[in-house]
């Protein structure tokens, strides 16, 4: 079978297990999470002099930046972490349904969600400057970034599943 139709071959349903996926998409998200947290920490991935993308929506929501409250200070975590958390879950189910998703240790996902959002959503919500006008720091920034915490997910996943389901076998295409 080429290449590419079997990367996208679904499951064999008798190697499916959904609930391990879950917890280790959850607990993956939120460890990928804090690696890019951390990893823009030693990288920035924009100028100090430009606003994050989440402290845009959430002035765009009505909330004043200059206020100090605990929506301003927990808003822009609690977009990162939600995201996180979400994209790790749909990571880990999305393996359990289609294997070939953890090819390379998921990291053609990590960069497919970047160019979805860094070089499309939030370009077109006007959160970050269009690809041609994006530094290059960012790009690298953003797109190292994504590498890493897909990283993370993936080695979560990986651990969660064999723990929960006392090493069964990972789900196979067809």
């Amino acid at each position: 079978m080429p290449v590419i139709p079997r990367l996208l071959a679904v499951s064999r349903p008798s190697t499916r297990r959904f609930l391990p996926a879950l917890a280790g998409g959850v607990l993956g998200g939120v460890a990928g999470g804090l690696v890019k947290a951390k990893w823009e920490q030693v990288y920035p991935p924009r100028p100090e002099d430009r606003t994050a993308p989440p402290e845009i929506l959430l002035e765009r929501a009505g909330v004043d930046p200059e206020d100090g409250s605990q929506v301003e200070q927990a808003g822009p975590p609690a977009i990162h972490y939600a995201f996180s958390v979400t994209a790790g879950t749909a990571y880990a189910v999305g393996a359990e349904l289609v294997p070939g998703l953890r090819f390379a240790s998921g990291i053609p996902y990590g960069l497919g969600m970047w160019g979805a959002f860094h070089l499309g959503l939030l370009p077109a919500l006007r959160t970050a400057p269009t690809p041609p006008h994006q530094p290059t720091q960012e790009v690298w920034g953003e797109a190292s970034g994504h590498i890493f915490y897909i990283l993370t997910v993936e080695g979560v996943r990986w651990a969660v599943r064999r723990l929960l389901t006392g090493g069964a076998e990972e789900a196979r295409a067809r």
